[in-house]
């Protein structure tokens, strides 16, 4: 025979029951308002930031990022512009940014500095040290046979 369950029990049960269904039944919000919810600003947005705070004129900036002037007007006129990750990397070192400003710069290129890439832990290692020379790095890289930045080749 079965047991009679006590009516505290019960209720609690369909409460929770009740709630459950009710959750299951709301939906989630619109993927428009989902996504801006998230988003943030894209890598031309965050790029002109940067350089509106710092003391560089472009041509500079370009120059030492080994970027050419085309390539750096298409940069500027493109909104939805993504940068590879040395042409990025080039910038950040350019630009000498901080490991945090670097990162905020290199993310909204949806880019990130790998613990498993050999190349992206000689770049973080400086950016931590603060070192912005692009010949000190590019010294490191060379040694560790990685791709060079800021338009050096080997």
């Amino acid at each position: 025979m079965p047991k009679l369950i006590d009516i505290e029990l019960k209720t609690k049960l369909d409460d929770y029951i009740g709630n459950a269904i009710y959750n299951v039944m709301v939906p989630p919000p619109p993927l428009d308002e989902y996504i801006q919810s998230f988003k943030g600003l894209s890598f031309h947005e965050t790029l002109w930031d940067i350089i509106s705070k710092s003391k560089l004129t472009e041509v500079e900036i370009y120059e030492r990022a080994g970027i050419s002037k085309s390539k750096f007007s298409r940069i500027r006129s493109d909104n939805h512009y993504k940068p590879d990750k040395i042409t990025a990397v080039s910038l950040v070192f350019a630009l000498e940014l901080d490991i945090n400003t670097a990162e905020r710069l290199l993310k909204s290129a949806s880019i990130v500095l790998s613990s498993s890439s050999k190349f992206d832990l000689i770049i973080r290692y400086f950016l931590e040290q603060g070192d912005t020379d692009a010949f000190h790095v590019n010294d490191a890289l060379f040694t560790y046979k990685e791709p060079l930045i800021c338009g050096i080749t080997e």
